[in-house]
Formats: C-alpha cells, structure tokens, sequence
C-alpha cells in the first residue's frame, strides 16, 4: 500500500490528514493505534470492496464516511486507481475523556461503523475538507472545533448502534 499526504494538521489528540492512497494486490489495511474516521473525496472511483466479492462495500460514493477502532484493520481487494481520502485520526484515549465511550464499545461496534450513515458527519467532514484545502483565519482552532463536533456525533452515534444491538439481544433472549 502506498500513502501520500497531501496536507496534515497534527493538534491535540487528533490528527487530521488528506491523502491519496493506492494498493494493487489484495491486502490488509495497516493497524494504527488511532480510531480513524475517514471521508472518500475521489469521484471517479468505485466503492472498496472489503475482503472476498461478497463482502459489501465501504465508501460506496463520494463524500460517504467510514470509521475504523484502533487496532482494526479490514482484508482489501485491489483498486484501479489512486484514492483520495480525509482522515481524522483520533487517541483513544483522548476520545473516551472527551465522550465517556471505551475502546471495547468502539471495537464491539466496528462493522456497524465500517460504514457511517449519519449526515451531520458526512457534512462536517465536508466543511473539515474545505478548511484543509484552503486554511484560512484561525485554522487550526477550525479544525480542533469540526473535529470535537464530528467527535461528539461519532460517540452518540455509535451509543445508539450499541443500544439498538443491546436491545435486540434482550428481545431475543425473552421466552415466548
């Protein structure tokens, strides 16, 4: 796997990055010690496919957004061609003193989150893009600020996931 930043801000346990990566033989994505949160910016390109073509697809279009625990790391199948993504890579640790969710609720939930369906961080990560193309006046209190919100709506998202998965688990082990 090759991976070229183009622009990176490194702030207080979070780093947000854009970057064009690519791979050619099938492969695992790297395990990094961060939770990564990640928006596809490339419009030419067919979604991901994760693991054997049955798996389904992560990224499936422009702007879509996707999360990986730390310690994750999903089998990938080749690309055609160079993509181009937003990273916010997060501590762990950093996000459970912010939003009170552990590692375990973040890991316990990674298929959910491999594909993120909330639209207020799909939109943010958008703003988040065009301040790191072009910074402007207070560029880096900006980007800390998008980051806590995207933060915030990640760990209420993933409580729900959470929720919903508990109460079926509850709904399934009642009798009759």
């Amino acid at each position: 796997m090759h991976h070229e930043p183009e622009t990176e801000v490194v702030l207080p346990g979070v780093t947000v990055e854009m970057a064009t990566i690519t791979w050619d033989r099938p492969g695992e994505s790297p395990r990094r010690e961060t939770h990564a949160l990640f928006q596809r910016l490339s419009r030419d390109h067919s979604p991901l496919r994760l693991g054997h073509r049955a798996a389904f697809d992560m990224l499936p279009r422009v702007r879509s957004v996707g999360f990986l625990p730390a310690g994750s790391s999903v089998p990938l199948i080749p690309i055609e061609k160079p993509l181009r993504v937003l990273t916010c890579f997060f501590d762990p640790a950093f996000v459970e003193e912010r939003t009170g969710v552990g590692a375990e609720v973040w890991s316990q939930n990674a298929a959910a989150l491999a594909v993120v369906r909330n639209k207020r961080v799909e939109i943010l990560m958008q703003d988040l893009q065009a301040e790191m193309q072009e910074p402007g006046l207070a560029h880096e209190f900006l980007v800390q600020s998008l980051a806590g919100v995207m933060l915030v709506e990640l760990a209420r998202h993933v409580r729900q996931i959470d929720r919903r998965r508990s109460r079926s688990g509850i709904v399934l082990a009642l009798a009759p």
